[in-house]
């Protein structure tokens, strides 16, 4: 999956349209998922084909998260 595909996965599950943002929390759940697939092997950094959705899975994960954070300090 190329990256461009990740971002539009991203974009569509988000509703985020910031691209810069999305490349960000796309690389952030890379290494996440590099250094859990590869714990012990540091120069691994590009995410295998395998853990494509995975990645897009975690860059989603993190998004969600940091958007409630926002709405509850929001709230407060």
């Amino acid at each position: 999956m190329t990256d461009a595909e990740k971002l539009k996965m991203v974009k569509a599950m988000t509703g985020e349209t910031d691209e810069d943002t999305l490349s960000t929390y796309l690389s952030i759940a890379g290494n996440k998922v590099c250094r859990k697939a590869y714990p012990f092997n540091p120069t691994v950094t590009a995410v295998p084909d395998q853990y494509a959705h995975i990645q897009v899975e975690v860059a989603v994960y993190l998004l969600n998260i940091r958007r409630s954070e926002e709405h509850t300090s929001e709230l407060q």
